[in-house]
């Protein structure tokens, strides 16, 4: 990185600022900020997953972040997904997601596919696996892995060992 450096100082070549990473800090139960570097977007709700990966695959990490909330369409306090992007060194929203096709119980990102691979609560009172992409603005249904599930067995296709990714 030095050499770097003074090869650019040397020729007037101008540098990019190392990329900073997206991290969580908790204040509270209810309270957190995602963070990135300096700046940070507070989230004044509690927070139950944090992962970082390049979701709409244009070269950037992206904050994926679990929250439960209410939002003016639907009072119910549910489990939403938010995704934030590095915007100039500074947090902003990439997609506050409402809902996907059913309430969110958990989810994963898969950057080998670019895939948001979600666990959903059925009407029945099961689980179903569904798997989603970026598109433009928003999450894109892409297929079911599992539908009328068990918690355990939605759990396994999410997160173990039937997940379907070599990340494991």
């Amino acid at each position: 990185m030095r050499t770097v450096l003074l090869l650019c100082c040397m020729f007037g070549l101008t540098t990019v600022a190392a990329q900073e990473e997206f991290t969580l800090e908790r204040k509270s139960d209810s309270l957190f900020v995602v963070r990135l570097g300096h700046d940070g977007w507070t989230l004044p709700f509690p927070v139950y997953r944090f992962q970082t990966a390049d979701v709409d695959g244009d070269g950037s990490t992206d904050a994926i972040v679990g929250v439960t909330k209410t939002t003016r369409y639907d009072p119910e306090l549910r489990r939403r997904v938010f995704i934030f992007k590095n915007y100039r060194g500074h947090v902003r929203p990439l997609w506050l997601g409402s809902r996907l096709g059913q309430p969110v119980a958990d989810f994963r990102f898969l950057p080998s596919g670019g895939i948001l691979r979600v666990m959903e609560h059925e009407r029945s009172g099961l689980f179903l696996v569904a798997d989603y992409r970026w598109c433009s603005f928003g999450m894109e249904f892409v297929s079911y892995l599992g539908r009328e599930m068990t918690e355990d067995a939605a759990r396994r296709k999410v997160f173990g060992t039937d997940a379907g990714d070599s990340q494991k």
